[in-house]
C-alpha cells in the first residue's frame, strides 16, 4: 500500500490546495519500504486524485481541505485523513502505530458527509 502526505517543505501542508508535493510511502506489512517526493502537478483535483490511485496511494494524510476535494479522494477509494500537523515523516510513523490523535477519517466519518450539497470547507483548529 502507498500512503501520501500532501507536503509543504517537509512538514504537512496547512492547507492541502496549496501543497508543494506528495511524499509517496510504499507500506509492506506497517513497515515503510520506500519514499519518494512527488512534485504537485498543478494540474485539477480529479486528475491529481486518478494518478495518485494509479500509483498504488490508498490514503492521503492532509491538514485542512475542503469537503468538495476530499470527496474527490473517497470517490477513488482513497482515504482522506485531515487535520494533519506536524513532520510528514513523525505524521506516517504515528498514523502507521494509530498514535495520530485529532484527526478525522472524511471518507468513513458521517459527521462531515456533504449532504445540504454545500461546499464546505474542513479545517479542525
Amino acid at each position: 500500500m502507498r500512503i501520501a502526505i500532501a507536503c509543504e517543505g517537509l512538514h504537512v501542508a496547512p492547507r492541502y490546495e496549496y501543497c508543494e508535493s506528495y511524499m509517496c510511502y510504499t507500506v509492506d506489512h506497517g513497515v515503510i519500504v520506500d519514499g519518494q517526493n512527488m512534485p504537485s502537478p498543478g494540474v485539477n483535483y480529479r486528475e491529481i486524485a486518478d494518478t495518485l490511485y494509479d500509483i498504488g496511494v490508498r490514503v492521503l494524510i492532509v491538514g485542512a481541505i475542503d469537503a468538495s476535494v476530499a470527496e474527490l479522494f473517497c470517490a477513488k477509494d482513497i482515504d482522506v485523513i485531515a487535520n494533519a500537523k506536524g513532520e510528514a515523516r513523525r505524521v506516517l510513523d504515528q498514523y502507521l502505530t494509530d498514535e495520530l490523535i485529532g484527526v478525522d477519517d472524511l471518507c468513513n466519518d458521517e459527521e462531515y458527509d456533504d449532504e445540504d450539497g454545500e461546499d464546505d470547507f474542513i479545517n479542525f483548529e
